[in-house]
C-alpha cells in the first residue's frame, strides 16, 4: 500500500474519533438539559398541585366548611389583629402547606 493511502487512512481515522467524540459531547449535554428539564416540570406539577389544595381549603374556610387534609387549625395574634393559621398536607405528600387568614373572615 502506498504511503499516501496510509496517510489519508490515518487523517479518516482521526476525523471519525474527533466526530465521535464531539457527538458524545453533544448528546451528553442534551440529556443533561433533558434531565435538567424534566425535573423542573416534575416540581412544577407538584408546586401547582399543592396551590390547588391551598385554594381550595381558601375557599372552604372562607364559606364557613372543613377544609380536606387540614393538619392543624390555631388562631394567632400579631400586629393587634387576629389570624386563623391552617396547615395543610399537600396532595402529593411532601410537606405541608400554610395559610393565614384574617380571623374576622370565619363563620
Amino acid at each position: 500500500m502506498p504511503r499516501g493511502a496510509v496517510r489519508r487512512r490515518g487523517f479518516l481515522l482521526v476525523e471519525t474519533l474527533a466526530a465521535l467524540f464531539a457527538a458524545s459531547v453533544f448528546l451528553a449535554a442534551a440529556l443533561s438539559m433533558f434531565s435538567a428539564c424534566a425535573g423542573l416540570l416534575s416540581r412544577s406539577r407538584a408546586q401547582l398541585a399543592a396551590e390547588l389544595a391551598a385554594s381550595a381549603a381558601i375557599s372552604a374556610i372562607l364559606s364557613g366548611e372543613e377544609p380536606d387534609g387540614v393538619v392543624s387549625s390555631e388562631t394567632v395574634y400579631g400586629g393587634g389583629l387576629t389570624f386563623r393559621r391552617v396547615t395543610l398536607e399537600n396532595p402529593n405528600g411532601e410537606g405541608a402547606s400554610v395559610v393565614v387568614l384574617p380571623e374576622r373572615n370565619f363563620r
